[in-house]
């Protein structure tokens, strides 16, 4: 219907504005914030150090494929 309900809620002690809207045959809520609990991107992201990501779990598979090749020989 594209509607979406607001309510409250209490989680650990406070309240919060939380939106609820249907979905399939039950309902998401989804936690509202206020501006002043929103961060700004470079809070988050400032503190991460520029490196290069290495996928360990594709090159641990590679290894695995490797050795099995070596004892299917």
């Amino acid at each position: 219907m594209g509607k979406v309900a607001i309510g409250r809620v209490v989680l650990i002690d406070r309240d919060h504005i939380i939106a609820l809207e249907p979905l399939e045959k039950g309902l998401v809520g989804t936690l509202l914030r206020y501006p002043h609990e929103v961060r700004s991107e470079p809070e988050y992201v400032d503190d991460i150090q520029d490196e290069v990501f290495e996928d360990q779990y594709e090159t641990a598979l590679i290894d695995l494929i490797n050795q099995k090749r070596g004892q299917a020989d």
